[in-house]
């Protein structure tokens, strides 16, 4: 089998060779083309120094030339050509102290992270695969290249690493990896808040359900969301054994694949465990905890650096997570007035994830129940009825015109004019809201 390579990173390995120097492609282009997928990213490795690679290209960059790393632009393509090294010592748990270029492909090769990463390939010698990643793949087995144990200390982001290739290549951990990362959970707490974030996003997104069971099964869950952790306790809904955690899990693997709605999801009821209540007849309650919820999840998204924007979203989704579903036009449109349409959409995307990830019992009933409000709440948007102030057929400008004065009062009086309207679109025309703020004047 051959990797279909773009003539643009042919024309970089054929200039390598005609210079003199080996050039393979290596990492996941090469393990995406084994396993039938389009690879976009090519990287080579060359025993070229990078001050020889430049010679040999006209139009390149430098960056990570410290690193070796060059990049070749030919064309509208950007290849990073890198030449092989050796590293140092790992201080950090995440990066060497020092790098040293070499002249062996092999020794390139062993200090990858896994197997399946570690596979050469050019058009003139086909694949180079000293590690058995041909092997792994077929297996569908992630392995780590040499003792799982020594690549996990030397770089710790590697154990996410690992879950991520397990989620995004539907592959399992070898028995090897799975206890070296048990072994060494607790040097994930070395690594930089933003890059654990990153994996976690990468793991949401490729696979939530699997990766978040891996992730507790690896050790590794309890000490980045202790919060998601906390939640392996008995849910006393409607049968024995069902527990917020699984809920949660199944809840973010149904979601839609955006990432603020999946970080909703998993976040959505970790205040339960701190809002739970029995009552006389043994029924657990779990009252104001999407409020809670919201609070913790805060705190979280804000320890994990999530931007501004995200973290915002994600709350206000939490936040009103638990609204009852309802088919009232006025209600929906309160509802809508209060989350704006943005938030009230995804709050019903995961109302919807929450509800098939419940017992099967009551999943037709609620699931019936969502659509309905869902059909009440397009009708409210094919009739453009009004919810917002920005769809008042009358605005600040107009009360000016009344002899309104400018300040507070123009606010009130324009929100009590979209609670009319709120009861009885057809009060949504200028002339009707115009002699209403009349009313209004003092």
């Amino acid at each position: 089998m051959k990797v279909n390579l773009p003539e643009e990173v042919v024309h970089v390995l054929h200039t390598l060779n005609n210079g003199g120097y080996e050039g393979y492609v290596v990492g996941g282009a090469v393990r995406d083309s084994l396993l039938g997928i389009t690879a976009h990213d090519f990287d080579i490795a060359t025993n070229a120094l990078p001050h020889q690679v430049k010679k040999l290209f006209p139009n390149t960059v430098d960056t990570g030339i410290k690193h070796g790393t060059v990049t070749v632009i030919v064309g509208h393509r950007h290849v990073e050509v890198t030449t092989y090294r050796a590293e140092g010592e790992y201080r950090d748990y995440r990066r060497p102290n020092q790098v040293k270029f070499i002249s062996s492909l092999k020794e390139d090769l062993s200090r990858r992270d896994f197997t399946v990463n570690a596979i050469a390939y050019s058009p003139a010698t086909g694949y180079i695969d000293f590690f058995n990643g041909m092997k792994h793949l077929s297996e569908r087995n992630i392995k780590t290249v040499g003792d799982a144990n020594a690549r996990f200390r030397e770089d710790s982001l590697r154990m996410m690493r690992a879950v991520r290739f397990a989620c995004q290549l539907n592959f399992q951990l070898d028995d090897t990896v799975l206890s070296a990362i048990r072994d060494n959970a607790h040097l994930i707490l070395n690594i930089s808040k933003e890059r654990i974030r990153d994996e976690l996003d990468k793991i949401l997104l490729l696979g939530a359900q699997k990766g978040i069971l891996l992730l507790r099964d690896t050790g590794l869950l309890k000490l980045i969301l202790p919060e998601v952790h906390a939640l392996q306790s008995p849910q006393n809904f409607t049968c024995p054994g069902y527990d917020i955690f699984m809920h949660t899990v199944n809840t973010t693997q149904y979601t839609d694949n955006q990432l603020a709605l999946k970080l909703a999801a998993l976040f959505h009821d970790i205040g339960k465990p701190h809002c739970s209540t029995v009552d006389g007849s043994g029924m657990r309650h779990f009252d104001d905890h999407a409020q809670v919820s919201a609070r913790m999840a805060g705190g979280i998204l804000k320890r994990l650096k999530y931007d501004n924007g995200t973290a915002k979203r994600v709350i206000a989704v939490i936040k009103f997570h638990d609204i009852e579903c309802t088919d009232d036009s006025k209600r929906i449109k309160k509802l809508l007035r209060l989350m704006g349409r943005e938030i009230f959409v995804d709050v019903i995307k995961l109302k919807r994830a929450g509800i098939l990830s419940q017992d099967t019992k009551y999943r037709r009933r609620r699931l019936e129940k969502l659509e309905h409000m869902i059909e009440a709440y397009e009708n409210i948007i094919k009739k453009d009825e009004c919810f917002s102030l920005r769809q008042l057929a009358v605005d600040g400008n107009d009360l000016l015109t009344l002899g309104f004065k400018q300040g507070r009062r123009i606010g009130q009086v324009l929100n009590k004019l979209l609670d009319a309207v709120i009861e009885d679109n057809g009060l949504n025309k200028r002339d009707i809201l115009m002699r209403m703020a009349r009313e209004y004047l003092d």
